[in-house]
């Protein structure tokens, strides 16, 4: 109501606050109709038939159950690695047309065509951007554990920035490689791997790291090959509300 969204630099979101602050960034509505604003904030005009009415679109996807959608899903052999994501999805971006395991985020319309003309094989894919009138970006934090066999420990966590411009892991964890036990007592660990330390364009997320030594310093425009399957905004707001993962 004070119209101070617009002068937000950059949101930082997790967890729940992930998929909530991604919807406020995407959804291709209005935010008065998003949120409900132009409801009476008077505490006066909360009448029981005030009250009974439905809630604003955000509010009422806080009714989904994830449970029951999570089941509906796993009936029709949804994958278990994939379970939590289209779970979210489902319950929390598909009222706004943010569901698409096969998009990709960008800024804005100007970096999509940017994105396109510098990589022909993306013309004609969905593209969410950030929609007007909000913050300039967001950031959706998640965290790498340990590779699957191996043991997670708060010493070798790595933490993930998903934004529709860039995704990686910017620093390195304390400035340092990382080691992961196996879970098999007598197996070999995995040590002194270099994890982080840097970003890649959201729609690139997930190719092939570059095979040239030189490229792997980074640069402008690096040569990579496309990723297999896309880094939605549904991938990126699933995988930072997996909480369980750290388990």
């Amino acid at each position: 109501r004070l119209g101070l969204l617009p002068k937000i630099d950059v949101i930082s979101a997790v967890s729940g606050g992930a998929w909530a602050s991604s919807i406020l960034m995407f959804a291709p509505m209005q935010v008065n109709e998003l949120l409900g604003l132009d409801r009476s904030a008077d505490p006066g005009g909360l009448t029981l038939s005030e009250l009974d009415k439905a809630p604003p679109p955000f509010g009422a996807v806080l009714m989904n159950e994830t449970v029951k959608t999570a089941m509906g899903l796993r009936m029709k052999k949804v994958p278990y690695r994939l379970l939590w994501i289209e779970t979210i999805g489902e319950c929390f971006l598909k009222p706004f047309g943010l569901y698409d395991m096969n998009s990709y985020m960008a800024l804005n319309q100007t970096e999509v065509e940017s994105i396109v003309a510098r990589n022909p094989k993306f013309k004609g894919a969905v593209f969410h951007t950030l929609q007007p009138g909000r913050a300039k970006n967001i950031i959706i934090n998640s965290v790498v554990t340990a590779p699957d066999g191996f043991k997670a420990s708060a010493e070798n966590a790595v933490a993930l920035q998903a934004s529709p411009d860039f995704t990686g892991s910017p620093f390195y964890p304390n400035d340092t490689q990382v080691d992961y036990e196996n879970v098999n007592l007598g197996r070999p660990s995995l040590t002194h791997v270099l994890t982080g330390g840097g970003m890649i364009e959201s729609f690139a997320f997930g190719s092939v790291h570059p095979m040239k030594r030189k490229d792997q310093m980074g640069g402008p425009d690096i040569p990579l090959l496309a990723p297999a399957e896309p880094f939605s905004l549904c991938k990126a707001v699933g995988i930072s509300s997996a909480a369980f993962a750290g388990q």
